[in-house]
């Protein structure tokens, strides 16, 4: 099995020769999943080395029996526990968000923020629904979850007040579904969120963004109200206040519609805000949407509609060729669930999240989901409930491959010079990863060849 710069490049940029047209590989997702699906998704190094850490609903990854959130060892392609790993008790857990955070650390080193439906993490007392893992033990964050309640998403940033980590979810979560914590205590974010009717409101994603007033914190979720501002599944806080974005989105009379995913992405005009989740409308645009892009003064949509599923991730990347918006969700059979946008339409990748004929698989196969996007080692990592994406079997987790970049500007400094001989021989000497030049799994004498023989024509064909 070729695996080519993933496995061996998963956290380090490879350098490969020649162009390549980006590739699915299925790797990391064989054995897979046992059951339920995978997301959220991040590479973060916890002072030994970058690795990935997948978490999602599951009791069964690799092979291995943990519970839903496990770390990869890319060196012998074995997943494991967190310490003693996360318990739920007698209830349906999962994993919705991870974020890296030094706030409230006691050595100032920074820990990777989980949160979701747990009941503890190792044991640790006052863990439920959230916590921290130093890389070494789990630690409590001091925020008390009543129990059965979930935490959907978490984000870290500065909106003029000083670094915070916001917390986000239903009402059950202390503070009316919304807190912020400062490093040292929680406290609220207004008096929280509220809907018109017999469902419970909800935020499902944040996200910090500056739409050039300033940064502050966005909200997306399902809701008609926070902190008593009237505005439908979006919202935005800035200087203390919560407020409508622009002339706002509509849940169009549906109580069950709802935002689920938002991103930032610059498409060429700039940065701009995108959100995405079952059809919802825009506030004087004709018609409805999956997704919409708020550029800092008005609401578009963003490609065609969908379909009657739902958006859950949303994530800009660049497979080599330039940066593309993609997504992921379920329930979108004409678009096999997950893709990119181009030329202003949503369009599969090499077939993406096919059906399967195959019954009763362990992960679902007639039908298959994405829910989350993330990066590692330039790669796009995909991760949901699936048997196949593309022409290859992967279950619940898989891999988008970039094209590589040309070896002859090894340091990626624009230019093809002396320093790039200088930097590849570092590499190559440490048997580092990025110094496989020929994409052959190994480091040795022919990656030199294939390095000076892109150096001496002065870049790649």
């Amino acid at each position: 099995m070729r695996r080519d710069c993933f496995v061996l490049g998963l956290f380090v940029s490879a350098a490969c020769h020649a162009q390549c047209t980006p590739t699915y590989h299925g790797e990391l997702g064989l054995p897979g999943l046992g059951d339920g699906y995978a997301d959220p998704m991040i590479a973060w190094n916890d002072g030994r080395g970058e690795s990935l850490y997948v978490g999602g609903s599951f009791s069964e990854i690799g092979g291995a029996f943990i519970n839903l959130l496990a770390k990869y060892n890319a060196s012998n392609d074995t997943w494991s526990a967190l310490g003693s790993g996360l318990s739920t008790g007698f209830t349906n857990g999962f994993l919705a968000s991870m974020v890296p955070c030094r706030l409230g650390s006691s050595t100032g080193a920074e820990r990777l923020i989980v949160a979701g439906r747990f009941t503890s993490a190792g044991g640790v007392p006052g863990t439920e629904a959230i916590a921290a893992w130093t890389g070494q033990r789990w630690e409590a964050m001091g925020l008390t979850v009543p129990a059965g309640n979930a935490i959907w998403d978490t984000v870290v940033g500065d909106i003029g007040q000083g670094p915070r980590l916001f917390v986000a979810g239903g009402f059950g979560i202390p503070f009316g579904g919304i807190a912020q914590f400062d490093g040292q205590t929680w406290s609220a974010v207004g008096t929280g969120v509220g809907i018109a009717g017999a469902f419970s409101p909800y935020i499902a994603d944040l996200e910090i963004f500056n739409d050039g007033s300033g940064p502050a914190l966005y909200a997306v979720g399902r809701f008609d109200t926070i902190d008593g501002v009237a505005t439908q599944l979006a919202a935005k806080f800035r200087n203390g206040q919560w407020s409508r974005i622009g002339l706002g989105i509509s849940r169009l009379g549906d109580a069950l519609k709802y935002l689920d995913a938002m991103t930032t992405y610059d498409d060429g005009t700039g940065p701009a805000l995108y959100v995405g989740g079952t059809q919802f409308g825009i506030n004087t645009v004709a018609g409805s949407t999956n997704v919409a892009k708020w550029n800092g003064s008005a609401w578009t949509k963003s490609g065609q509609v969908l379909g009657t599923g739902r958006v859950s991730a949303l994530r800009g990347w660049n497979d080599g060729s330039g940066p593309a918006l993609y997504f992921a969700g379920t329930a979108f059979p004409g678009i096999n669930n997950f893709g990119k946008l181009v030329a202003g339409q949503w369009v599969s990748v090499d077939g993406s999240l096919r059906d399967s004929s195959t019954p009763n698989s362990a992960t679902s196969g007639n039908w298959p989901s994405a829910f989350g996007l993330a990066e590692a080692g330039g790669n796009l990592l995909i991760g949901g409930s699936f048997i196949t994406i593309g022409p290859v079997p992967a279950r619940g987790l898989a891999t988008l491959q970039a094209c590589c970049p040309c070896p002859a500007d090894f340091n990626r400094d624009g230019s093809v010079d002396g320093s790039d001989v200088e930097s590849f021989f570092v590499a190559w000497q440490a048997t580092d990863s990025s110094g496989d030049t020929d994409c052959s799994g190994g480091v040795d004498g022919s990656d030199v060849e294939a390095f000076f023989r892109a150096w001496e024509a002065g870049g790649c064909v």
